[in-house]
Order: C-alpha cells, then structure tokens, then sequence
C-alpha cells in the first residue's frame, strides 16, 4: 500500500522494525542493523571469513578467537609465564623453551660436560661442584 497526506509514499512490506525507517517503500536501517526490516543485529568489527555473525556477536570457528575471529589459536596450550600465543604460535620468554614454554632454562650453560639444567637449576654430575 501507500500513506502519507496525499497517498504518496510507498509502504515498506516487511514493515521496518524500530531500527530502521521506511523510505519510498524500502527500509532505511539505522547503523549496526541490515535485513529487509531491520531487524538483524550486524557485527561491528565484521566477522572474519573464521566466523559468524549471531545475534551481533561473532561466533569463531575451532583454532580461531578474538572480536572478529580474525586471531589463529595456539596448537598447544601456551604456559605462563613462559610463553603466550602470537598468532597461533607459542612464543617463549628468554628464560623458557620447550613447545609449550613450559621448560624453565638455567642462567648459564651447564649442560657440558659436567651437569645438566633441571627445572631452572644447574645440577652437577659426580665428580664436577660449582
């Protein structure tokens, strides 16, 4: 149908919902809302192509996280404090390695001829001290 004083203005047909105005027959949506009415809720940052959109929340693919799905997941969980996850990799801190940074190094090298690094600590073999 129409409306307006003079019949004029053509009806929007999904009625617009309260986020949006009709104008000439087609729905004019307010910003963070799409659809023929208006009534979808959008993400605001957009989804990635590892998400989608519900509701105005992205919902992340398996391995992905972030607001818009954009972050790679670590394989491993990452230990703190010796390690965080830098786009879907394990980065350790200077005192840690291992895959997960979880194996806490020793100061200094003493794994040559006489001792080895266990758990952060230089532990001598027989016959060596220091």
């Amino acid at each position: 149908g129409y409306s307006g004083a003079d019949c004029s203005m053509k009806d929007c047909n999904p009625a617009c919902s309260i986020h949006g105005s009709c104008v000439n027959g087609v729905c004019k949506c307010n910003t963070g809302y799409s659809g023929s009415d208006c009534s979808t809720i959008i993400c605001t940052p957009s989804c990635s192509v590892h998400g989608s959109c519900v509701n105005g929340t992205c919902v992340c693919k398996v391995g992905y996280s972030g607001s818009d799905c954009s972050i790679i997941d670590c394989d491993s969980t990452c230990v703190a404090p010796g390690g965080s996850c830098v786009n879907g990799s394990c980065v350790c801190s200077p005192m840690y390695s291992g895959k997960d940074c979880s194996v806490l190094n020793c100061n200094t090298d003493c794994t040559s001829p006489g001792g080895n690094c266990i758990a952060g600590k230089c532990v001598c073999n027989q016959g060596y001290s220091g």
